[in-house]
């Protein structure tokens, strides 16, 4: 039986465990649900949720269409519940890599846009950090969101399980993103 365990992982582990450790001498503050405050940590050997890897695609703002992939396990939060950290972080960083403030917008298919939470106003005075995204705007108005205008990077994921699990963009979720990008730069006449 090997002892060996990953870096990261006991990273975790050990800041969860610290965490509640510390949490258990103090009093629990007056909004927390005693049964979230009194359960035990999961045990140390317990794989994370989530799959392994995870696709979104990114739009740009000059047109592109691009799927980067990054790690969708999910670890507890303060909270113990499963949070996928990396993929957020990661999505974050292609969206708004200035700020890293995203928010969601919900599409057809299950799918959700990810934009920099920045509003109009804002993006004018920092074109540069936060450029108007025309191909965007027609993608997400004809993947079901409601007309806006988008600046900078949008990132599209997957379908979000009852646990709050993003999945990985489907083959279907794919061809529907591909299908709205060829709409998009088609020439109008």
């Amino acid at each position: 039986m090997s002892t060996h365990a990953s870096a990261p992982a006991t990273a975790i582990v050990t800041d969860r465990a610290h965490h509640l450790t510390h949490r258990a001498a103090s009093p629990a503050p007056r909004h927390a649900t005693p049964a979230m405050t009194d359960a035990p940590p999961p045990p140390a050997s317990s794989p994370p949720d989530g799959p392994d890897r995870v696709t979104f695609a990114l739009i740009t703002p000059t047109g592109g269409l691009l799927t980067r992939t990054a790690d969708g396990r999910a670890v507890p939060d303060e909270w113990g519940i499963p949070y996928q950290e990396t993929l957020w972080a990661a999505v974050a960083a292609a969206v708004d890599p200035h700020r890293r403030l995203v928010n969601g917008l919900a599409l057809d298919a299950g799918m959700r846009a990810k934009i920099a939470d920045v509003s109009d106003a804002v993006a004018a005075t920092m074109p540069e950090l936060y450029p108007p995204n025309p191909p965007a705007w027609a993608m997400l108005t004809a993947l079901g969101a409601p007309p806006g205008r988008w600046h900078g990077a949008v990132a599209i994921t997957g379908t979000e399980d009852d646990d709050g699990i993003t999945a990985a963009l489907t083959e279907h979720q794919l061809a529907l993103i591909a299908e709205a990008h060829r709409q998009a730069l088609r020439p109008h006449r």
